[in-house]
């Protein structure tokens, strides 16, 4: 008895086993690893201070197939101690990093991208090596970044001012405007602050006690001939904040301006001047009711998103000052990042304030604010409206000309597809579609609300679908709008994002 049960149980494990084998190896729930050629991943060194640097790591996806749920592994020494955009740890010096977010999947054609902080011995910076790319051997590239322009003297103008004071905390902005005739590349700015400062936006800082490092970063890394690039600052305080002192920008001694003093240098070049230009006195104020006002998500993914919002002049001969805006969230929205306007926050009301350099607006000007985010599964716009005073919404126009506004439908009997790729670092292109015939104007916009290129500006057919393309080549990196515009009026507005 006891050998035929040992016979029974070979035979059982022998079928077993002859299973597994015409079966194939069995193979995880996501795609497989890559092979080589499917990813290309750049390494560029973006700010080196006196004991550290900050680089970015950028993966482009190679394949005409989605790549979800990735990991990245590498070697790097002395480890990182600062990473953003990802989720990351280290065991020794070997780092795991986890798309995470709108990070999380690498479209086809997309590029992702992530920064880390380490520590600089001073012998060069390393590129991370012993690559792994969801198992498979990677190669990390280096990028040589651009020789900074040398300067002879302080090229920029800076202004600092408080926009918020609470009990204990503050928020700040600082404006380095360019004054020089030459970009500006890879900059720094060093202060000292009386008050402690717990967060900058939009830069790589670092601090020693009271002295505060930075360094652009993404889209504030270069500031072009007559451009500017702005910081916000939170922290807390003991009293008064006062402006930070022992300023040094690129190894120039400056010092911190306030708005008033940069509206007393402005000198208008031209005899006409604009109606920003002119007193309450000379040119009323636009009514609220001239005010068109759009909010617009951008992108949306399982619990977090990226919106916008547009405020529109659409009077002929009066500017908009010093515009305010007042709108509410459901509590399931929360708002982690803000960009081109001062953010205040009580309860579920938010409050919008214009910054020196977008708080007057010419007629026909459009300015533009964006933020991103968490939400419970379920988005909703925002539910209450209020500008300069009285009430508005963000579905239709202010005044007698009302148009209604659905997300899902286009209203202007035309569409605009998502770019691809996007974040771009060359070219990017931009699919559209008209259902009806009618003149169109597709065009690229900073966040500052100026339009920076006209991509395709004439007649497209009913049921025509055709692409239209940006090079990147001549444009700073940073986050730019594309819209299309009707020849009634409506618009629809699609995210781009340039990395170098």
């Amino acid at each position: 008895m006891r050998a035929h049960g040992i016979a029974r149980l070979r035979l059982l494990l022998s079928i077993l086993l002859l299973a597994l084998v015409g079966s194939g190896p069995l193979r995880p729930a996501f795609a497989q690893a890559p092979a080589g050629g499917e990813v290309r991943i750049l390494h560029r060194v973006d700010w080196i201070a006196a004991s550290r640097y900050t680089a970015t790591v950028m993966i482009t996806n190679m394949t005409q197939a989605p790549i979800d749920r990735w990991t990245m592994e590498f070697d790097l020494f002395p480890i990182a101690d600062v990473m953003n955009n990802v989720a990351w740890s280290t065991v020794s010096s070997r780092h795991t990093v986890r798309g995470t977010g709108p990070m999380r999947t690498i479209e086809a054609g997309q590029m992702v991208w992530f920064t880390y902080e380490a520590e600089w011995t001073g012998s060069g910076v390393v590129t991370p090596a012993a690559c792994r790319f969801n198992g498979a051997g990677c190669t990390i590239e280096p990028i040589i970044p651009p020789t900074p322009n040398p300067q002879v003297e302080l090229p920029v103008e800076i202004v600092h001012w408080v926009s918020w004071t609470g009990l204990t905390q503050y928020r700040a902005q600082i404006w380095i405007h360019n004054i020089s005739d030459q970009p500006i590349d890879f900059w720094t700015l060093g202060f000292l602050s009386d008050a402690t400062i717990t967060g900058i936006e939009h830069v790589s800082w670092s601090s020693s006690g009271s002295f505060y490092s930075v360094a652009g970063s993404g889209w504030t890394r270069r500031i072009e001939p007559d451009g500017a690039v702005w910081l916000t600052l939170e922290g807390v305080h003991t009293g008064e904040v006062v402006d930070p002192t022992a300023c040094v920008f690129n190894g120039f001694e400056c010092e911190f301006l306030n708005p008033e003093d940069i509206k007393s240098e402005v000198k208008p070049e031209e005899p006409v001047r604009s109606y920003c230009q002119m007193s309450v006195d000379e040119v009323a104020s636009a009514d609220p009711k001239d005010v068109s006002i759009r909010f617009m998500w951008n992108t949306l993914w399982a619990t977090g998103y990226t919106a916008a919002i547009e405020i529109t002049n659409l009077a002929t001969d009066r500017p908009v000052r010093n515009w305010k805006l007042i709108f509410e969230m459901a509590s399931t929205i929360t708002v982690t990042r803000f960009w081109n306007g001062d953010l205040t926050k009580s309860g579920n009301r938010y409050t919008v304030s214009a910054l020196l350099y977008n708080n007057c607006l010419e007629p026909g000007v459009t300015v533009a604010f964006g933020f991103e985010g968490a939400h419970n599964g379920a988005p909703t716009k925002p539910t209450m409206c209020e500008f300069g005073g009285e009430t508005c919404s963000f579905s239709a126009r202010f005044g007698s000309t009302d148009v209604e506004d659905d997300d899902d439908v286009s209203p202007a009997g035309f569409s605009l597809e998502a770019a691809y790729p996007n974040p771009f670092s060359d070219r990017t292109r931009i699919p559209i579609r008209a259902e009806r015939t009618q003149h169109v104007d597709v065009s690229v916009w900073d966040l500052q609300g100026r339009r920076v290129s006209t991509l395709y500006d004439g007649l497209i057919v009913a049921g025509d679908r055709r692409e239209v393309s940006l090079e990147g080549h001549d444009l700073a990196p940073g986050a730019y709008l594309v819209r299309m515009t009707g020849q009634e009026g409506g618009s629809v507005s699609r995210p781009l994002m340039l990395v170098r």
